[in-house]
């Protein structure tokens, strides 16, 4: 296994009169917020992503992932997140956050196993054990970061919504 399986994902979407979806300004937010609640623990950038079959259009992404030092140790640095914002027409925008396990950043599976075969199957427990949430340790990070994923977005659109003119 070499590409990322999404093995969580939250969607909602926002209603909210705003012509400008600024994905860098959401991006600053949430820069903020990680270094305010993780200190330097996540590295969070902007770039495009888009389906593995690529039948999608590629779209504005936001990743977050762990350094993967000593200190980010807990904050497993074989999980990341892609968040995206979308607008779907004038007054509503879609929020989504994947959960992604990425094999290539798995020191474990990229660790001496001699078969393709023994990183596969390693790869494969890990992906039940996400989806099916068998970790409690780590059900609790991901729950963390995505609720301050969701913060962000919220305050980002509470903010937009703030600035809309009633009287225009």
């Amino acid at each position: 296994m070499q590409y990322p399986i999404v093995v969580q994902e939250w969607n909602k979407e926002v209603t909210i009169d705003t012509n400008n979806l600024d994905v860098e300004t959401i991006k600053q937010l949430m820069v903020n917020e990680f270094i305010d609640n993780y200190g330097k623990c996540f590295s969070i950038r902007l770039g495009m992503s888009r389906t593995i079959d690529n039948y999608s259009e590629a779209m504005d992404t936001i990743f977050i992932t762990a350094d993967g030092d000593e200190q980010t140790k807990n904050v497993y640095s074989w999980i990341t997140y892609f968040v995206t914002a979308e607008k779907i027409n004038n007054k509503q925008v879609a929020f989504t956050i994947y959960v992604l396990y990425v094999p290539t950043l798995d020191t474990e599976v990229n660790s001496e196993l001699n078969s393709i075969i023994e990183k596969n199957k390693l790869c494969a427990k890990k992906v039940i054990l996400l989806k099916e949430k068998q970790n409690p340790r780590i059900n609790r990070q991901i729950q963390n970061v995505n609720n301050l994923i969701i913060k962000v977005l919220e305050n980002w659109a509470n903010d937009e919504n703030k600035k809309v003119d009633i009287y225009s």
